[in-house]
């Protein structure tokens, strides 16, 4: 039985998030198709795992994941690697007009977007006493590079996500296969009656943008659903936060929920909004559209793969004309029209093809 391994960041347990949560979709599929699956968040744990392919997830943390993929060149086992590539030019956009701490101060510094990345990620992993995965430091794009240079497959989850890394990193790569995601709800019609004008997804954190909504929404008088756990490693933001929705009566946080909880909770609301400063294809989004919903995403995202001519959102516009912004946005959201329903079970049908190609050689 051919055996995969899932090398995913180190506090993927403790923060679980989307890329643990595609990864336990996976497995559950590929195990019926003869594979063993295995998950480590760590070199210690790869180097004792083996395994025949080891899967990577992020090209955003080119760090970690350059030393998960040397540990395994080094044992000849052939490395994939999920990109989920958020577009550069949402990360320069949260980075001159953001809220995140880290980066106010490094711009202050007169740093580059490109380099207090790569420096953010450096210090995480000197938090770890993780001193060989910085011991040569590079810009963040380069690292990204030098990541893409050393798998053997790439796996945008769009074509817009594909486009971008071939044109940046990979000109002559030797596998590009797109591999999207599955859809979790089957569609639905819309709501009949709304609680709230907007409901948005996704954790309370900079990247999000879960603020910049929260005082564009006051600004325009109208109310706003966040649905979503706060990421407490931001506490100046997540206290800011909490203390707008606490102040304003318009404002609702209900915090993490399951995903059985979502569509009653996402369909409360008549427009869906993604104000984020970057994703890559927002599951969120999708399964707004799939339940009925007017959806407004995020200008830096590739989107179009699932939701086709869907209404955009500048971040930096919500952040610099708020109310003017936010309420253009929901007048012209529409429902999109979706791409026919996608089983998680074809995706694993997908990599399993891929898997089998890279043994093959």
């Amino acid at each position: 039985m051919p055996h995969v391994v899932y090398a995913l960041r180190s506090d993927a347990i403790r923060k679980p998030g989307g890329d643990s949560t595609k990864v336990a979709r996976y497995r559950s599929h590929l195990e019926k198709l003869g594979w063993s699956t295995h998950v480590v968040t760590s070199v210690e744990e790869l180097c004792r795992a083996g395994g025949d392919v080891v899967h990577l997830l992020n090209l955003d943390l080119p760090l970690e994941n350059y030393r998960y993929a040397q540990v395994a060149r080094s044992r000849g086992i052939p490395v994939a690697l999920s990109t989920i590539r958020h577009p550069f030019a949402g990360v320069e956009a949260m980075y001159q007009h953001g809220r995140d701490s880290f980066y106010m101060r490094t711009r202050r510094l007169g740093l580059s977007a490109d380099r207090a990345v790569a420096i953010r990620e450096q210090l995480k992993l000197a938090s770890k006493r993780d001193s060989a995965a910085i011991s040569k430091p590079l810009g963040f794009n380069r690292s990204q590079k030098r990541l893409v240079d050393s798998v053997d497959a790439l796996l945008p989850m769009a074509e817009g996500e594909s486009r971008a890394i071939s044109q940046q990193f990979a000109e002559k790569h030797h596998l590009i296969e797109t591999v999207r995601n599955g859809h979790s709800f089957e569609p639905r019609s819309a709501p009949k009656d709304a609680t709230w004008d907007v409901v948005s997804v996704g954790r309370i954190e900079p990247r999000k943008n879960s603020l910049a909504l929260a005082q564009a929404a006051l600004a325009a008088g109208l109310s706003v659903l966040f649905v979503g756990a706060v990421n407490t490693k931001h506490k100046d933001y997540s206290a800011r936060f909490s203390n707008i929705v606490s102040s304003n009566s318009s404002l609702h946080h209900v915090g993490q929920v399951t995903h059985l909880e979502l569509p009653e909770l996402i369909q409360s609301a008549r427009v869906y909004v993604n104000p984020a400063w970057f994703e890559v294809v927002s599951q969120a989004d999708v399964e707004a559209a799939s339940l009925g919903l007017p959806v407004v995403s995020t200008q830096y995202g590739y989107i179009e793969d699932s939701l086709g001519d869907v209404t955009r959102i500048d971040p930096t516009d919500l952040v610099l004309a708020p109310a003017r912004t936010l309420e253009r946005a929901i007048a012209a959201a529409s429902t999109p029209t979706m791409a026919p329903p996608r089983a998680w079970g074809l995706a694993a049908a997908e990599l399993d093809s891929v898997y089998r190609r890279l043994l093959g050689g």
